[in-house]
């Protein structure tokens, strides 16, 4: 009886053992399609809500206007807190008022997500992130499911993210670092799925109009990622490619290299260098590294949605190529 019953016990170890490695995979498939939900939420559905904001030393409370029709995608989010800023997108032309931290880290343009801290999924974006489905919470008064994005090396940031169940909306994001402290984060306190912002909405209040500032982001750089770009990077992090190369129409030797691994974003910036030599710095904000420094008569400056690990390594690999 006793052997009897160490094999049963043995055959239903090993029956939760393959349930286990068949239901993790699952699970990631499942978190995956949440994710690739939440994209096609963010771009083409119509809402507005009201959102908290922190990048690690301030909390903000912002209103998002999001509205989609057969012009293409228009957005404006304004801040109810703090110094008056407000940001304003109709298709690739961004309008920005005041220095507000989401303004900073906007990423608004290119298809991109409207709204900071949601992971932009590209083609073999998940190479070198572990995804998990969590479980059913409440966040602004509406079921929320938690999914898990995690870094698989310290070059990273990882995600806990929130989504509407019905509408797979965003309700809360946390961005983590490698050690697990928090840089920042988006919760939202109402959000009002399906409800079509008016053109008034959508337009920048007279009363700060005439402080604010306009681009328009192209579509395509001036110079594609097949091109041959003058700098090099000896040695990137893992998965993180080079996906554009631009260069300055009045600066010949000027060039702006777009590095991504499919969710994080790295930008090199190489241009003359004049006057006095500046030191080398780093500096952190939030989710935001930057790290600066003076090469073969050169400034770089190297810029992302990264830990400060990932951009120094960038700015220290950085060699003019054939040197």
């Amino acid at each position: 009886m006793n052997l009897d019953r160490m094999r049963c016990g043995g055959g239903r170890a090993l029956l939760l053992l393959a349930a286990s490695l068949v239901a993790a995979p699952v699970l990631a498939q499942d978190a995956e399609q949440w994710l690739q939900r939440m994209q096609q939420a963010l771009r083409e559905r119509d809402y507005v809500g009201t959102f908290v904001y922190g990048d690690g030393t301030r909390l903000e409370t912002m209103r998002v206007f999001h509205r989609v029709d057969g012009d293409g995608e228009h957005e404006r989010l304004v801040a109810l807190s703090g110094e008056p800023a407000e940001i304003v997108r109709s298709g690739s032309r961004v309008t920005c008022v005041g220095n507000h931290p989401v303004a900073r880290s906007y990423p608004g343009a290119g298809g991109q997500p409207v709204l900071p801290g949601v992971p932009d999924l590209q083609p073999g974006a998940l190479a070198h992130y572990r995804l998990e489905l969590g479980a059913e919470s409440r966040i602004a008064n509406r079921p929320a499911r938690q999914i898990e994005v995690r870094a698989g090396d310290a070059f990273r940031y990882g995600y806990r993210l929130w989504l509407d169940t019905e509408t797979a909306l965003l309700l809360k994001s946390v961005r983590m670092g490698p050690d697990g402290v928090v840089v920042e984060q988006l919760m939202f306190t109402e959000l009002e799925p399906g409800r079509t912002p008016t053109d008034a909405e959508l337009d920048l209040d007279p009363a700060t109009r005439a402080t604010a500032t306009t681009v328009t982001v192209p579509s395509t750089p001036e110079s594609g990622p097949d091109a041959t770009p003058r700098w090099r990077v000896l040695d990137p992090p893992p998965g993180f490619r080079l996906s554009q190369v631009r260069r300055s129409l009045r600066e010949g030797s000027a060039e702006h290299q777009l590095f991504s691994d499919g969710i994080a974003h790295v930008s090199v910036y190489v241009e003359p260098a004049g006057g006095a030599a500046e030191p080398s710095f780093s500096a952190s904000e939030g989710a935001m590294s930057v790290y600066a420094r003076r090469l073969d008569g050169h400034r770089v400056h190297v810029v992302g949605d990264v830990p400060l690990l990932t951009v120094q390594r960038f700015a220290q690999g950085l060699q003019l190529d054939g040197g």
